[in-house]
């Protein structure tokens, strides 16, 4: 009875503590480790609702005191373990990092996410705006050759051909990129655009992947100017600049941001997930800004998130 007591009171003591913790400790609302945001306590007027309780249960698992910490100790663990797989990413030879590939999208999810694009894209070809969407080459989709053979990765090209299927081509113009990359470089020249321990291209997969956008848009170059410009580029810039751009973007925009510059005689950036503050609708947004183009740019692997957070904030 003895030895049963000097095992429950220490682990009644453990859990007490970290119900304290979790009660005391003020939510977070990003986490640097993983590199996304944490989920939000549900409101009391959900109670009712299906998802509530799946709501709550990743409120609780996000906010869980510690979290962080812990997720950095069994990440070491692993590597130390010499394990492929380490927390939500693989380390495979040559001292590759590389992302988890997502589910495939339902039809549900799809309509979701082109539903909202169309509309905007509606709202720009009413205001005269000309509306592209890059769908920008994610990491884990270009480099697939560099995983473990038994990972399946085909869910983001599935992913991306049933969103581009269900855009709306009247309104926006869709730039393929994934495809046009691994069809483009081999694969050795693919790896040397992207940085092995982190999700964005470097500098020269920015340029070739930028060098895609601007071919594909209407810009009134021809392509041979166009080709000589980009053949002297470190010497030169655009002088007859005649289009303001709206970008609405996530990370990967950013190396390619001084290029736009270059071509457009103004550059206007929205970040979905920094922009809060900002009361308007992506109607309004788009609606009050004298751009000639909006152009929306999201990786291939990610655009379901970022499209997720401007229809939260209000298409």
């Amino acid at each position: 009875m003895k030895k049963n007591r000097y095992i429950i009171i220490p682990f009644l003591i453990i859990i007490f503590t970290f119900f304290v913790f979790n009660i005391a400790f003020p939510d977070k609302e990003y986490s640097k480790v993983e590199n996304r945001t944490l989920s939000k306590r549900p409101s009391l007027e959900k109670v009712d609702g299906e998802k509530f309780s799946k709501e709550y249960e990743d409120y609780y698992n996000d906010q869980f005191v510690f979290r962080d910490f812990l997720i950095g100790v069994n990440t070491v663990t692993d590597y130390i373990l010499n394990k492929t797989e380490v927390g939500n990413y693989y380390v495979v030879e040559d001292n590759w990092i590389l992302g988890k590939f997502p589910n495939v999208f339902n039809e549900k999810r799809l309509n979701r996410y082109s539903n909202a694009i169309n509309k905007l894209a509606n709202v720009g070809k009413i205001e005269g705006k000309d509306v592209y969407f890059a769908m920008t080459p994610h990491k884990t989709n270009v480099l697939k050759h560099i995983y473990p053979k038994y990972i399946e990765t085909s869910s983001i090209d599935k992913n991306i051909k049933g969103f581009e299927d269900k855009l709306n081509k009247e309104v926006v113009n869709y730039i393929e990129m994934d495809d046009y990359m691994m069809n483009k470089f081999n694969k050795r020249e693919l790896e040397s655009m992207y940085f092995k321990t982190d999700h964005h291209w470097n500098g020269k997969g920015a340029f070739e992947g930028f060098k895609r956008i601007i071919e594909e848009m209407d810009l009134d170059i021809s392509s041979e100017n166009l080709k000589n410009i980009f053949n002297k580029y470190k010497e030169i810039t655009v002088d007859s600049k005649k289009f303001k751009g709206r970008v609405i973007r996530d990370s990967m925009q950013g190396a390619t941001t001084w290029l736009f510059r270059d071509f457009f005689k103004e550059t206007e950036l929205v970040d979905p997930r920094n922009i809060s503050d900002i009361e308007k609708s992506y109607t309004e947004i788009i609606k009050e800004s004298d751009a000639d183009i909006v152009l929306f740019m999201f990786n291939s692997s990610g655009f379901d998130s970022m499209i997720n957070e401007m229809i939260k904030k209000g298409i």
